[in-house]
């Protein structure tokens, strides 16, 4: 069983582009095209039906999920949700795109724990706004949450000020201030932790 990567992809392009790529999107999931283990939403059914190679472009995981599109101006805009095994697969959305939808451009972000990948195209941060992923485990009198999500190094200094009774204005000297916490000598038996990971804005293997 692999660990699954979790994707959201935004598309946006013209009205007529999109339509067309968000009702096939629909239209290849409504049945299994080709024998394989997930169904309906089987990535392979897309690719299939955008006249690719399965064998040859990695696709191993499932739509989850297909959004309404929305119009904004003159583009309009779609998503999709996927789970992918071990890590992104945004290589068939590139060469789908690429061949049919001259005006469609995209940004996704990407979130698969066990291999600590976190990516966000989205440089704008127009659609998607995270840029830091913190994991944090402290003593109950913080009452704080195992995972937050942060667009910036001041959003993270705020929140740590505010979990922690702190006042620092710098990052870098607040969340060391934290470590320093959770590592105190009565704390020793205990797994508290703080990790803050942040996001790739490209991905090697695309």
């Amino acid at each position: 069983m692999p660990n699954w990567c979790y994707t959201d992809y935004t598309f946006i392009g013209n009205e007529k582009e999109i339509k067309d790529f968000c009702n096939k999107i629909k239209s290849f999931t409504s049945k299994e095209r080709i024998p394989n283990n997930f169904g309906n939403f089987w990535l392979g059914n897309v690719v299939d039906g955008f006249s690719f190679d399965y064998n040859e472009i990695d696709c191993r995981g499932e739509v989850l999920s297909v959004s309404e599109i929305t119009k904004h101006l003159s583009e309009c805009k779609f998503s999709v949700n996927i789970m992918t095994a071990w890590k992104p697969m945004p290589k068939m959305w590139k060469k789908i795109v690429e061949k049919y939808y001259p005006s469609i451009r995209y940004v996704f972000i990407s979130e698969e724990e066990g291999n600590d990948i976190l990516v966000n195209t989205d440089v704008e941060g127009s659609i998607y706004s995270d840029r830091f992923c913190m994991e944090l485990s402290a003593p109950e009198k913080y009452e704080c949450e195992s995972t937050y999500y942060f667009s910036s190094e001041k959003d993270i200094t705020e929140t740590l000020n505010s979990i922690f009774g702190y006042s620092y204005d710098n990052y870098e000297q607040c969340v060391k201030a934290v470590q320093e916490e959770l590592e105190k000598e009565e704390y020793c038996n205990k797994e508290y932790y703080i990790l803050v990971h942040k996001y790739a804005t490209t991905y090697e293997n695309e």
